[in-house]
C-alpha cells in the first residue's frame, strides 16, 4: 500500500532480498519513488492518485469526527475504490514479465498483506496469476474462526462449552452492522465491475489474509489467539531487525536518555499513529500524567507533526521529537505508551517492553485485546482514555513486574526467528515447488 507507515517495513524486506540477488521490481505510489529507487530495485508507479486519497478526500477525511464514519470514508477511499487501478497495474507488471520471460523464470508476488489489487484475480476475474503469492502480515490475523471473535471486535475468545456458539453469533451480528455493511457492499460493487461472478467473502479485512497462496505473518504464534482452523499457509516469521526508509537520525537531546538510565531512571515512551495523531488523546494526557515524578523521563514522538505549538506543554522531566529510531529507543525503554499500532507493537516485544495500549481504530482494539490476552499490556481501550487511567496503568506496570517478565518471555520467543531469512526461505521453497 502507498502508506508510509506499511512502506517502512515492506521497504526493508524488498532492501534485504536486492542483497540476496533477487531482481525486485517494487510497485507502489509515485510520491514514494525516491526513497524506493535508492534501494538499488526497479520502481513501478500505481495506476491512479499518486496518493492514498485526493487533497479533496483529505480534507473531507480530516473535517470528520474521529468514529465508524471516518474510518469508514478512509477505507472505502484508500483501499476499496483503489483496486481497479492496483488490478490493472500488477497486471501490467505480469504481463510484461511474462513476454519477456515467459513461463521461464518463476514469477512471484511478495506484497503487503492489505494491498489488494491481486484479490480480483483470486476470486475469478481476467488475468495473469503470479506463480507464487506471498502475502506479508502486517496486522494482527483476521481470519474468520471457530475459536475468536471477529476481527475489530478487541474481545479475547470465549472459553465455555459455548464458544463456538457464541463466537459464530458474533460473525453474524457483525455482519449486520451498517459500518460492516457498507464496506462489503463497496466491495462487491468493485468487484463486479472487474468481472469477479463468485460470492465475495464478507470481510474485507479477512479477504486480506485469504487472497495470498502464503501468510508470512510479522508476528509469533505466542502473540495471536489460537485457532484450530487456521487456513493452511500461515507462517510467523518473528518481527523486523529494523523498521524505517527514514534516515536513524538521533535528536540533540539523546544524551539524555543515556543518562536517566545511567541514574536508574524509568524511561517512559509514548508515541501516537501516522492517522490517530492527535496529540490531546495520548501524548499530552502521559505528559501531563507523569509530569510530576522526578524518577522518570518521558520521550514522546508525535509521528505526524514536528510539535509547533506544543513546547510550553513539554514538562521538564519529557522530551518530545517527530520521529525516534524505535529500534535504538526501544532497548532503553521500561513501559511504551502507544495507540496499539501493530508494528510499533511488535518492535516493543521484539525489545521485551511492557504496554499501555489505547486505540479502537482500524487494528488498533484486535491488537489491545491480543497485547492484554498475552499479558504484555494493559488495554485501555479508548481513544482518548485520559490522565488518570493513564497515571494508573503506567504506574501497575512500574510497579507489577509480571508484565515485564511476561515481555521478556515473548521477546525470547522472537530472537527464535530470522524474520529477513524466512521470506528467502519462502522464495526459494516456492521455486523448488515450481520446478
Amino acid at each position: 500500500m502507498p502508506a508510509w507507515g506499511h512502506l517502512e517495513k515492506v521497504s526493508v524486506i524488498a532492501a534485504d532480498l536486492k542483497k540476496r540477488g533477487y531482481p525486485i521490481t517494487f510497485i507502489t505510489g509515485a510520491e514514494f519513488r525516491d526513497p524506493i529507487t535508492a534501494l538499488g530495485v526497479g520502481f513501478v508507479p500505481l495506476d491512479g492518485s499518486d496518493r492514498m486519497m485526493s487533497e479533496e478526500d483529505m480534507a473531507t477525511f480530516f473535517a470528520m469526527p474521529a468514529g465508524l464514519d471516518a474510518e469508514a470514508f478512509a477505507i472505502k477511499n484508500v483501499f476499496i475504490r483503489a483496486i481497479p487501478d492496483h488490478y490493472r497495474t500488477v497486471q501490467r507488471v505480469f504481463g510484461e514479465f511474462r513476454k519477456k520471460h515467459g513461463r521461464g523464470k518463476p514469477l512471484i508476488f511478495v506484497y503487503d498483506g492489505s494491498f489488494l489489487g491481486l484479490t480480483p484475480v483470486a476470486l475469478g476475474a481476467d488475468g495473469i496469476k503470479p506463480d507464487v503469492s506471498i502475502g506479508i502480515g502486517l496486522a494482527p490475523l483476521s481470519l474468520r474462526s471457530d475459536d475468536t471473535f471477529p476481527f475489530r471486535s478487541g474481545k479475547q475468545p470465549d472459553t465455555s462449552r459455548d464458544a463456538v456458539k457464541i463466537h459464530q453469533k458474533a460473525y453474524e451480528e457483525q455482519a449486520e452492522e451498517p459500518f460492516f455493511k457498507g464496506i462489503h457492499e463497496a466491495l462487491v460493487k468493485e468487484m463486479r465491475g472487474l468481472g469477479v461472478e463468485r460470492e465475495v467473502p464478507f470481510s474485507i479485512f479477512e479477504l486480506m489474509n485469504w487472497t495470498p497462496d502464503q501468510l508470512l505473518q510479522l508476528s509469533i504464534p505466542e502473540f495471536e489467539y489460537p485457532r484450530s482452523d487456521i487456513r493452511a499457509g500461515v507462517e510467523w516469521v518473528g518481527a523486523l531487525p529494523v523498521v524505517g526508509m527514514a534516515d536513524a537520525k538521533l535528536p540533540s537531546w539523546w544524551d539524555d536518555v543515556l543518562q536517566a538510565k545511567g541514574n536508574g531512571k524509568k524511561v517512559i515512551a509514548v508515541t501516537s499513529g501516522s492517522i490517530d495523531n492527535n496529540p490531546e488523546d495520548l501524548i499530552l494526557p502521559t505528559l501531563e500524567a507523569l509530569k510530576d515524578r522526578i524518577d522518570v523521563l518521558v520521550i514522546a514522538t508525535l509521528v505526524a507533526s514536528d510539535g509547533d505549538g506544543l513546547e510550553e506543554r513539554v514538562p521538564v522531566n519529557a522530551r518530545m521529537a517527530k520521529f525516534i529510531p524505535y529500534d535504538m529507543l526501544l532497548p532503553y525503554v521500561d513501559v511504551l505508551v502507544s495507540n496499539g499500532g501493530y508494528g510499533t507493537v511488535q518492535q516493543a516485544l521484539r525489545a521485551g517492553v511492557p504496554m499501555v495500549l489505547s486505540g479502537v481504530g482500524q487494528d488498533k482494539a484486535q491488537t489491545g485485546g491480543v497485547a492484554a490476552w498475552a499479558g504484555v499490556a494493559i488495554d485501555l481501550q479508548s481513544r482518548s482514555p485520559g490522565v488518570e487511567k493513564l497515571r494508573k496503568a503506567i504506574h501497575e506496570l512500574l510497579e507489577n513486574k509480571k508484565y515485564a517478565s511476561r515481555a521478556s518471555e515473548l521477546a525470547a520467543n522472537y530472537d527464535n526467528y530470522d524474520t529477513l531469512k524466512a521470506f528467502d526461505n519462502a522464495i526459494q521453497d516456492a521455486v523448488k515447488r515450481l520446478r
